[in-house]
């Protein structure tokens, strides 16, 4: 009687331990919050498709893989932008073209990632004109 006690009460510790540990690694981890799609046409450079997908992990990082693909040369480039809160009043922006480095932005503000993605960065990539 005693031992299915013990190993009631162990299993019971493995589940709930289980558990606390779990969270946080689920917590971690990038979460889709945006997604979409404009497609255009030009006579430069024909049929233009750009799409986008975000994602974020807490309020301060935030991840945008964009996808845009020109019709006229038949080409995908990928551009992703991580924005990070690095301090109360700076944001920084990495930016990778096809999985490289291109460069780094500081903007002076103190919207966290999310907020600045929401307000100034999505907008301007809607409408075309990029922070």
């Amino acid at each position: 009687m005693k031992k299915n006690m013990v190993l009631i009460a162990l299993i019971s510790f493995i589940f709930v331990f289980n558990l606390q540990i779990s969270e946080p690694v689920a917590a971690a981890k990038l979460k889709l919050v945006d997604h979409g799609s404009i497609k255009s046409t030009d006579s430069y450079s024909g049929y233009h498709k750009e799409s986008w997908f975000a994602y974020q992990k807490g309020i301060n990082y935030l991840k945008v893989n964009n996808y845009d693909y020109t019709g006229a040369i038949d080409k995908t480039d990928k551009f992703t932008y991580i924005f990070q809160k690095i301090s109360k009043t700076n944001l920084k922006e990495t930016i990778y073209i096809n999985g490289k480095k291109n460069g780094v932005r500081y903007h002076h503000t103190k919207l966290t990632a999310a907020r600045y993605y929401w307000r100034l960065f999505r907008p301007g990539m809607i409408s075309g004109n990029e922070c």
